[in-house]
């Protein structure tokens, strides 16, 4: 779909970073970085879409091989939702960081993933939960060896 779109709106922040993702997510990860690359850097200065952003770039860190630096793109993204009041956004990415930490068998993924579900929990829209959800069914193969619990 973010294709399609980009075919009428080629520079269109929001498509690219939803390519990357999608791309990244499906272990496309040079595709997703040259999506990436297409964003112009000074749309990382626009509070939501800079989170938004910040999320995506900590997707790409971690599938690059650098755990470190994905979790504290996937935090800062988490606290300027949270500044801007943005709850819904505030429990999707940490629910994707804890994808990214279990996949990467980040010692404390378990950690990490049981904070996610919590906050998700809290916020509790059908669309938190259809992620929340569909992650607990990924976490079932996935997460188990990192200590996660289905709770």
């Amino acid at each position: 779909m973010a294709k399609l779109g980009l075919g009428a709106a080629p520079r269109d922040t929001l498509l690219l970073n939803n390519l990357a993702f999608a791309l990244a997510s499906w272990g496309r990860l040079t595709e997703a970085e040259d999506a990436f690359r297409r964003i112009s850097p000074q749309e990382f200065d626009s509070q939501q879409l800079g989170a938004t952003l910040l999320a995506t770039k900590g997707l790409l860190l971690y599938r690059r091989g650098s755990p470190e630096q994905g979790r504290l793109h996937y935090e800062r993204a988490v606290e300027v939702f949270r500044n801007e009041g943005d709850l819904f956004r505030a429990a999707l990415a940490p629910l994707y960081h804890a994808r990214e930490a279990s996949l990467a068998s980040i010692a404390n993924a378990g950690d990490t993933w049981n904070a996610a579900q919590e906050l998700a929990d809290k916020v509790g829209t059908p669309e938190v939960q259809l992620l929340l959800s569909r992650l607990r069914t990924e976490f079932v193969g996935i997460g188990s060896r990192a200590g996660v619990t289905n709770q």
